[in-house]
């Protein structure tokens, strides 16, 4: 099955099961014929696995991993260059487990953790590859340490 614009230009494109998206389905740019996003549903319609979205270059902007229908797994996101910018994991929606942001080169720049969707324990944070301040969220936020 396709989905046109109305000027004929195709929008997406899968199978389907009655009104169920059902394997793999793409999406495309707007202003081009490149893939936007890339997802699989079961065969009872709902998203699972990997599910990619892409920046107009054709360059992963983001990679995350679905089951049964929802975020499960670690999340990552890329700039339009590859470099990781983030990595998180998610349990049912939710954020839960490591994190890590990332400058544009791809530095270190913040690692903790979430618990339920709420910053949990020890957040590190960095400035050019060496710990600058440390906060501790485990019951409410304080500073442990700032680095002059």
């Amino acid at each position: 099955m396709k989905f046109l614009a109305s000027a004929g230009k195709v929008i997406s494109e899968g199978q389907m099961e009655g009104k169920n998206y059902i394997g793999e389905w793409k999406y495309y740019q707007k202003t081009n014929d490149k893939l936007l996003t890339l997802e699989n549903y079961t065969d009872s319609g709902i998203l699972s696995g990997e599910r990619f979205v892409y920046y107009p270059n054709e360059q992963i902007a983001e990679k995350q991993v679905y089951k049964n229908g929802k975020l499960n797994g670690v999340s990552v996101g890329y700039s339009d260059k590859n470099v990781v910018l983030n990595e998180l994991a998610y349990v049912d929606d939710e954020l839960h487990g490591m994190a890590k942001y990332y400058s544009v080169i791809g530095d270190l720049i913040v690692d903790g953790q979430y618990k339920n969707g709420r910053k949990d324990g020890v957040w590190k944070y960095y400035e050019d590859g060496k710990l600058t301040e440390e906060k501790d969220f485990t019951h409410t936020p304080k500073f442990i340490k700032k680095t002059p």
